[in-house]
């Protein structure tokens, strides 16, 4: 049995806490919200909870950094942890402050990871023990000899053995793709729509593409802005192909849009083997 310190009990930081409760590990928690610190602690979310991570600093053995990315150095300054202690956080985003975070905590090791899972909702209310199942987990140490182990657990303890160890560099160049840009196409899908009766007519494929446009406005601001170059080129790629389907409606080309369709077709079937 670990002991283990979230940091930040919102929707992820909450959902972890329960997950780990689950699988019966010991958990703290710790919020700058009362009420949130309140919640956590009435619902059994956390076995105690603090406003501080004074309380625990020295009783864990893996700390979760659930804050948005930027926070992350500011949360961790001025406490001396021990060696043999884990932090890690859960950001979408790793590159902008990783190697200062890797040595701001030493003797501590720091070893980062991204759980790919979320909802369109915010708040420890929201939580839910079940969030990251069968998810994908990556763990992206910043030197390949690092000793994953206990974030390989974590990721076991949530409830997925979907766990891939990648470069933090590759992780949010991949992020950008897989993660970013689907927002950003389903926020240009939602804004750019001009019909007043819109709902009346919404089918799958227009509510599952723009699920989740239902965003946390101020994470997702950050998480664009910290990994703004990464997806400026996903973005720049997916105009390209738009560019490539638009001419062909121009020219009324059949075939270069049929082979444009089988070729995603084919891509989409792909990664499902």
């Amino acid at each position: 049995m670990k002991k283990y310190v979230i940091l930040g009990l919102g929707l992820m930081g909450g959902s972890v806490a329960l997950s780990l409760k689950k699988a019966s590990q010991i958990v703290y928690g710790v919020d700058n919200d009362s009420k949130t610190i309140l919640y956590a602690k009435e619902n059994g979310i956390v076995d105690d909870a603090s406003l501080s991570l004074d309380k625990f600093i020295n009783d864990f053995d893996v700390l979760i950094i659930a804050t948005y990315p930027k926070n992350i150095k500011d949360v961790l300054k001025g406490y001396k942890f021990k060696e043999g202690q884990v932090i890690t956080d859960l950001a979408g985003v790793k590159s902008s402050f990783i190697a200062e975070v890797y040595e701001l905590v030493k003797p501590a090791k720091y070893i980062s990871c991204h759980p790919m899972a979320g909802r369109e909702t915010k708040g420890i209310q929201n939580a839910i023990s079940n969030l990251f199942l069968d998810c994908n987990f990556l763990i992206t140490p910043l030197n390949k000899d690092d000793d994953v182990s206990e974030i390989v657990l974590l990721a076991k303890l949530l409830g997925t053995s979907k766990i891939k160890v990648i470069d933090p560099m590759y992780h949010d160049k991949l992020v950008a793709l897989t993660s970013q840009l689907a927002h950003v196409m389903a926020i240009a899908l939602v804004n750019s729509d001009n019909y007043p009766d819109t709902k009346n007519f919404i089918g799958d494929s227009y509510r599952d593409l723009t699920r989740i446009a239902k965003i946390n406005s101020e994470l997702w601001c950050e998480l664009f802005l910290e990994n703004k170059n990464n997806l400026l080129k996903a973005i720049d790629d997916f105009k390209n192909e738009l560019n490539c389907l638009e001419d062909t409606l121009i020219n009324d080309d059949y075939n270069n849009l049929n082979e444009l369709l089988k070729k995603a077709c084919t891509k989409r079937i792909n990664m499902e083997k």
